[in-house]
């Protein structure tokens, strides 16, 4: 009889893909802002997910900081929860000390000073500032996680913002009479509701909220919940 084989047991090798931890998690959703002369539309939809999981349904992905402006932004809801903790906290010491309340400027300014003192571990926000300046006149600001930021006439952030950027331009970027109001909600809540159609993360109600001189309102639209 021959001799017996001998197997040796080989190192078992590690998967390439093996997934590691991070700190990071990203909850997807779409945020929308467009301005006009004297006002601001802020549009966001209401799901929260994680990959293919629907976490909640009636997430509100827009915070009043002040009676002049208002901050959206997608990423990871629990970093997006502490930041604007964070701002309402200056915004709040502010009033505190000077007797009145902090502009939309300063409020931006704040928005950026705070993204960027956590540079070594950013915050996992893609944040868009809407509201109405010292002069009366709608501002729109768009950041990246750093703190970096350019005022804009409209801008989208999300798992949906390639979707809306190209309605957005086709709609906005070399239009040259004003802006009305209610055309803004309807641009809005249109795009939106394109980016519902396509993109698994965005989805449930598109949240609607009118920024002007006589204060704050918002709406409330179905979309789907598929």
């Amino acid at each position: 009889m021959g001799k017996n084989k001998m197997f040796t047991q080989q190192p078992v090798r590690e998967a390439k893909n093996k997934d590691q931890w991070s700190p990071y998690e990203d909850n997807c959703g779409t945020c929308v802002v467009i301005k006009g002369e004297d006002f601001v539309v802020i549009a966001s939809d209401t799901r929260m997910s994680r990959d293919y999981m629907i976490l909640t349904r009636n997430d509100s992905k827009i915070y009043p900081l002040t009676s002049k402006c208002v901050f959206t932004g997608s990423g990871m809801r629990a970093d997006i929860k502490e930041l604007t903790d964070q701002i309402k906290a200056h915004i709040k010491n502010y009033k505190y000390e000077n007797g009145k309340e902090m502009s939309t400027e300063s409020v931006a300014q704040v928005l950026s000073n705070t993204l960027y003192s956590h540079r070594f571990f950013p915050y996992y926000s893609f944040s868009l500032l809407a509201g109405i300046n010292s002069k009366g006149k709608a501002v729109t600001y768009n950041y990246d996680a750093v703190g970096s930021f350019e005022e804009r006439k409209y801008s989208c952030s999300g798992s949906g913002e390639e979707l809306a950027y190209p309605l957005l331009d086709s709609l906005l970027k070399d239009r040259t009479e004003p802006l009305g109001e209610q055309e803004a909600i309807n641009i809005a809540r249109d795009v939106m509701t394109s980016a519902c159609e396509r993109d698994i993360h965005t989805g449930d109600n598109v949240e609607i909220v009118i920024l002007n001189s006589n204060g704050i309102r918002k709406e409330v639209h179905f979309m789907a919940s598929d």
